[in-house]
């Protein structure tokens, strides 16, 4: 279980690939916004919750937020039918509030990216995306056991104007462990509203209430895992996050996000030993962002 919870917060990511161009609406159903070509997001406030923990039966209070932060900015090729992107992100967990347990404050990785989209005839196309990052304790600590590789490749029938099916598979290397995973993916535009669906990743439903506003109901599988260098050893964190977002275009390209999600209850494993060694207790957690989309 803990191998594929890497895979589906990677998917998220992934099939959010920052692909930017003017030609990328065709790789779109009616009324899906085009992709973030920069992201930020930041957990702002959080719950009080516990962490509990399994071995001695203790309880601390804390909070946990998450920071996000993705841009795709580099061109390599931008052509009519076909363009590829370098990109490069930054990702924070934090813990505050702890007054003494196993896990550190926070926990960082850097990465970088490539994708690349390209139109086989007016209803095939592929896409790949490929990338490397570090991963650890505290301020990003290199070195050959905090990296992680990760790569895609996918192809996709666009039926209509209004329905996408997309069938793909994933390779990944979680700080060396290796794993091969398929999925599905499903795009539906139906009047203002539109399904996004990438199985077991996500599902979303848009609701289009104008042209600079925008909400979104999503259930998501929520993951994230970084080297522990302290106790050379990997954390892992996963559970299943829902989320009702608002979207105003503040400014030509320019997204304003505010969001409140519930989280379920998170497992927190240590890998090499499999030890569910604590939980953290689900709870609300309101978040704002802003994404450039071009």
């Amino acid at each position: 279980m803990r191998k594929l919870s890497l895979l589906f917060i990677l998917m998220i990511v992934t099939f959010q690939a920052n692909a930017i161009g003017p030609k990328y609406r065709d790789f779109l159903v009616e009324n899906q916004p085009m992709p973030s070509g920069i992201y930020l997001k930041q957990d702002i406030l959080s719950t009080k919750t516990n962490l509990n923990m399994e071995n001695d039966r203790n309880t601390l209070t804390m909070y946990h937020k998450h920071t996000a932060i993705d841009a795709s900015p580099f061109f390599i090729t931008n052509r009519s039918r076909s363009f590829s992107v370098l990109g490069v992100g930054y990702t924070r967990d934090q813990f505050a509030s702890l007054n003494s347990s196993e896990i550190s404050n926070y926990y960082s990785g850097v990465y970088g990216s490539l994708y690349a989209i390209s139109e086989i005839n007016s209803n095939w196309y592929w896409n790949a995306y490929v990338s490397y990052g570090v991963f650890s304790e505290g301020n990003v600590n290199a070195s050959k056991k905090s990296d992680k590789r990760f790569s895609f490749a996918t192809i996709a029938y666009k039926r209509n104007t209004k329905q996408i099916y997309k069938l793909g598979i994933l390779h990944n290397s979680n700080f060396g462990e290796d794993i091969i995973l398929p999925v599905l993916g499903l795009s539906y535009s139906r009047s203002s509203y539109v399904l996004d669906a990438l199985l077991p990743a996500y599902v979303s439903v848009r609701k289009i209430h104008s042209n600079k506003w925008h909400s979104i109901v999503k259930t998501a599988f929520s993951y994230a895992s970084y080297y522990d260098h302290n106790k050379n050893d990997i954390l892992e964190m996963s559970g299943i996050d829902t989320s009702i977002t608002t979207e105003y275009n503040i400014y030509p390209y320019i997204w304003w996000n505010m969001s409140i999600a519930y989280a379920t209850e998170k497992q927190l494993t240590w890998a090499n030993s499999s030890d569910d060694f604590a939980t953290i207790n689900g709870g609300f957690k309101l978040s704002s962002g802003v994404d450039v989309r071009f």
